[in-house]
């Protein structure tokens, strides 16, 4: 399924109704002078499968977004958007999350992500611009449980 090419930098990113990655647009893209609510005008499904978890983004220098969230099938998801480019995903990067993903942008174009696994220890995924996706990683102990 194929995102919509929205080339406008998106003001909110949320789950909306029947757990859909919604993409709020700034007001200014909508003809109104406050922003729009997720579901209302100004917004648009991105229809990128239903989500597990709320939508977590980090934004980088060059205006790009990337999106991650906990899929109904617990493994990680991922979307991003690129000005003048519009949106590419989701993209499912694998892992069993017990927990919503954590996301840090860790320099430009590099994203580390962090979540519990479903055997109670912390794991990690990063992206390295030039280089794409790692594999996810067992960094080892036992975190208490989600309540």
């Amino acid at each position: 399924m194929s995102a919509p090419r929205l080339r406008l930098l998106p003001a909110a990113i949320a789950l909306g109704l029947a757990g859909a990655l919604v993409a709020t647009l700034p007001a200014a893209a909508c003809g109104t002078s406050t922003r729009a609510a997720a579901g209302g005008a100004g917004s648009s499904p991105l229809h990128m499968g239903t989500l597990g978890g709320p939508p977590k983004a980090v934004a980088q220098p060059n205006g790009a977004e990337d999106v991650f969230w906990r899929g109904t099938d617990n493994h990680l998801w991922h979307a991003s958007f690129v000005p003048g480019r519009g949106w590419t995903g989701g993209q499912n990067l694998g892992g069993d999350l017990a927990s919503d993903p954590a996301p840090a942008a860790s320099g430009p174009g590099n994203v580390d992500v962090f979540w519990q696994g479903t055997d109670g220890s912390l794991w990690h995924a990063y992206y390295r611009s030039g280089h794409g996706w790692a594999g996810a990683e067992n960094l080892g102990g036992d975190l208490y449980p989600i309540p």
